[in-house]
């Protein structure tokens, strides 16, 4: 039997490729253990048994030892969230890791108080009780050098990169009505609020290019109060289509000229893989995770707003107002020539 242990998946790109791992299980006895807040209306088959888990502490340690007791050695186990299990099964056990923030030294400084805690639990967890894995799955070469350098050298990990791509309908039939599209949940590392400040930038060249987000209504508000605060005369041209159903996201990937995606941390950066099957053009930042992936038409420094400005210049094909360089005489009779013009500015001071 095949045990799918993702009892802290529920939402964004880690439950579409659960859809897809568990739609690719029809043939093999399948039992699932799911947080029960994860949608598997799609997910029901006759092979497949769904145990659903609330997420609380207390019913994910009884999550814990039921997985301990329910799993033999003829089983296999695929741990699809990030850590091992508590205890050391008797069956192979393979651990699907895709947080890159629970590797290495990620600035958390950003995150709210319970995401520190969670995400430095969750680092704890993974370095004690990592020998419960048989074997790390992980998608990029990228998070393999992460992993041996900052976890162990000694544990087995392998690079499997996977996805759920499907074919896009009526591809001809959708109007283009963004020029980029960012594809993102609002955590601090995706980088949201340097996004908008290069399009603030922009707008002072009066440069106005569309921008969907998909951010759930809150998040959306928590980023409208920051640009009423910040820029409040400046009219962004940015629209939030919301969280987004798998359909309805390749419809917003075909309406859209190009993917930018300025996130600063990812194990594997799905949204580009996805973009890039639907043909957009993609605009990101200047990082391993990216280039494990795709060579981006253009690329940026995700923490300079101005870096951000310049690529969607380049892309739209405006060119970079710059000054001349002069040579050593040239510069001399700048100076020369503007003398008259401070002194009566000076003088009018």
């Amino acid at each position: 039997m095949l045990v799918i242990y993702a009892v802290n998946i529920h939402r964004g790109g880690g439950s579409i490729l659960l859809e897809a791992l568990v739609s690719a299980c029809h043939k093999i006895p399948t039992l699932l253990l799911v947080d029960e807040r994860c949608e598997t209306d799609k997910f029901f088959r006759s092979n497949l048994i769904i145990k659903y888990i609330k997420p609380t502490i207390f019913n994910r340690f009884f999550a814990e030892i039921f997985l301990y007791k329910k799993t033999m050695r003829d089983d296999v186990v695929i741990c699809f969230g990030n850590l091992p299990p508590l205890f050391k099964l008797k069956a192979v056990t393979y651990v699907f890791l895709q947080n890159r923030l629970l590797l290495g030294k990620v600035n958390l400084s950003s995150f709210s108080i319970f995401v520190k805690f969670r995400i430095l639990f969750e680092r704890l967890w993974l370095q004690m009780k990592r020998k419960n894995a048989h074997k790390f799955i992980v998608q990029s070469d990228s998070m393999k050098e992460l992993f041996i350098s900052s976890l162990s050298s000694e544990a087995s990990v392998s690079v499997i990169p996977f996805a759920s791509l499907k074919n896009p309908k009526n591809a001809k039939k959708i109007e283009k009505k963004y020029d980029f599209i960012y594809v993102a949940s609002f955590d601090a590392h995706k980088n949201h609020k340097v996004l908008i400040d290069a399009w603030a930038i922009l707008s002072t060249q009066s440069l106005y290019p569309s921008l969907a987000l998909t951010l759930d209504t809150y998040s959306y508000k928590l980023l409208t109060l920051y640009i009423k605060d910040m820029y409040q005369d400046l009219k962004l041209n940015i629209f939030n289509l919301g969280v987004l159903s798998n359909e309805d996201l390749i419809v917003g990937y075909q309406s859209s000229r190009a993917l930018i995606y300025p996130s600063l941390v990812e194990s594997f950066g799905l949204p580009l893989v996805e973009a890039f099957h639907y043909g957009l053009e993609i605009l990101a930042s200047e990082l391993d995770f990216v280039r494990d992936l795709i060579d981006p038409a253009e690329t940026f420094d995700p923490l300079s707003p101005k870096s951000i400005a310049r690529a969607v210049k380049r892309f739209l094909g405006k060119n970079e107002n710059r000054e001349d360089i002069l040579s050593a005489e040239q510069f001399l009779n700048s100076l020369i020539n503007n003398i008259s013009e401070d002194v009566a500015e000076e003088s009018i001071l």
